[in-house]
């Protein structure tokens, strides 16, 4: 049976009754007529008719976020600006700085902006301005974002935290400065933030895809779209994509590492030059999640999980010479992914190049350093698990009803992948590291920093519906089968 006739026989529900596949009731749960699909299985044009739909697929399951993305600013217009969009469009002035002059040494590289994020994301953001014919070439952007705080007591913090940010605000323009001061406003053009705002649309977009390619590797394309419609109407979601800030970037990025890695570690037996192929663009996929937004490293602990999982197998299955070269063959794999990620991660960071470590460090520190500050006019941070827990119950879940639909997918499919070995079992594991990241770290009761938790809790309920729906169908096929054997 090939790939194509795969995928049917699970659209159909995989059950042949009397050489005559029964697709009423598919028909009925799915809206979708597969009847030439299931009638005729080694018709070409039935073949074709199959890869016809799952090649609409994709592009049904991105649809949402086009929608949702027009509709609301149709509506309401882009005149309303957060001033974390003036940081991170004001942000791109370092793809400048890299890819237009080219200057990889400037002193620029070490302020603040530079060391508390990675610039990867910038550039994603820098470039689609280019794209555009705009270009942000000096510091304006991002010290006016600071000196909107200047005069709110404790927002620059103290001593060295005060010296940092005043370093930055002393390079804007006097007349941009004063009227920054004066009106609280800033010189983000509306053309810069409409393009930011589209691109963050675009790759949530692509996200929507890469969940629903997720799923269907997995075996469940229905599921992917089920998963896909919830995550582009997830209230945290649709605010990621509607503002011109970095989490969608960081986002779209994980989901495409967290597809590309089960397919690294689903199929270790290919050839070495494919496998080469396949580690470096995996590997440069985590580089670019970890190297837009920190809390990416959440896909970093799933990927950890794994590689310690398969050494472990490894070790175990060390009598069985194939499965124990299988197994390690996927943990070389999955060092080799770390390895490709950090050295892409360094060599395009150009605040590491003095002094390596201490930017890496930075990367932590001045995000806690941040965080001190924002507490002193921002509200309290969370420090208990069981506040952050309460957060995310409340962000992610948003109702009790979906709350208790979210956990009984969890239980659902932890239980159902561990029993058929299905590599969702992956995205079970990938919702269990969100969690207890968030669970150890969330600091600010902020809808962008339960984020990462939604795309494995939208994949898990999509294939849980859909598993659902599947099972509706066999039972009533049953059922159908023994009523007409009674009537004969």
């Amino acid at each position: 049976m090939n790939r194509v006739d795969e995928q049917v026989d699970w659209f159909v529900g995989g059950s042949n009754f009397g050489g005559v596949t029964r697709v009423t009731w598919f028909v009925r749960a799915y809206g979708i007529s597969l009847e030439p699909m299931a009638t005729h299985r080694n018709n070409r044009s039935a073949s074709w008719r199959a890869i016809a739909i799952l090649s609409c697929m994709p592009f049904i399951a991105a649809a949402p976020v086009l929608y949702n993305f027009s509709t609301y600013f149709s509506s309401s217009g882009t005149t309303r600006t957060h001033e974390d969009e003036v940081y991170w469009v004001g942000s791109t002035y370092y793809y400048n700085l890299a890819f237009v002059q080219r200057d990889w040494k400037n002193p620029d590289w070490q302020l603040l902006p530079a060391r508390e994020n990675s610039p990867l994301g910038k550039y994603v953001m820098g470039a689609a301005l280019q794209l555009n014919g705009r270009r942000i070439e000096s510091l304006d952007l991002l010290g006016s974002f600071y000196l909107l705080f200047a005069d709110t007591p404790g927002a620059w913090g103290s001593g060295d935290a005060y010296v940092k940010r005043d370093l930055v605000a002393q390079r804007v323009d006097p007349a941009i400065a004063a009227t920054v001061r004066i009106e609280k406003t800033t010189p983000i053009q509306a053309e810069d933030l409409l393009v930011a705002r589209q691109l963050m649309c675009i790759l949530a977009m692509i996200a929507a895809m890469g969940i629903w390619f997720l799923c269907k590797d997995c075996g469940s394309p229905i599921g992917g779209l089920f998963a896909a419609f919830l995550f582009a109407w997830h209230p945290i979601v649709q605010l990621a994509y509607r503002t011109a800030m970095i989490d969608m970037v960081a986002l779209c990025f994980s989901v495409l590492f967290v597809a590309a890695f089960m397919t690294l570690v689903g199929n270790a037996s290919r050839t070495k030059v494919s496998q080469a192929i396949t580690v470096a663009v995996t590997g440069v996929l985590l580089a670019m999640a970890c190297g837009s937004k920190m809390n990416s490293l959440v896909v970093v602990g799933v990927a950890g999980v794994c590689a310690i999982f398969a050494l472990l197998q490894s070790w175990r299955k060390r009598n069985d010479i194939t499965r124990s070269k299988l197994e390690r063959t996927r943990f070389l794999s999955m060092a080799a992914v770390f390895v490709v990620a950090f050295l892409f991660f360094v060599v395009t960071n150009p605040t590491l190049y003095v002094n390596t470590v201490d930017g890496l460090v930075a990367l932590v520190r001045e995000h806690r350093l941040t965080a001190e500050i924002q507490e002193t006019f921002v509200g309290r941070q969370m420090r208990t698990a069981s506040e952050r827990w309460q957060v995310i119950q409340a962000q992610v879940g948003r109702t009790p009803m979906r709350l208790i639909a979210m956990q009984l997918s969890v239980a659902w499919q932890l239980v159902y992948c561990y029993r058929t070995r299905n590599p969702f079992i992956v995205v079970v594991l990938w919702w269990f590291v969100a969690l207890t990241m968030l669970l150890a770290w969330m600091p600010f009761n902020w809808p962008r920093y339960s984020l990462p938790m939604v795309p494995p809790t939208v994949l898990l309920m999509g294939k849980t519906l859909s598993d659902l729906g599947r099972f509706a169908v066999l039972a009533v096929q049953r059922h159908q089968m023994k009523h007409v054997a009674v009537s004969t």
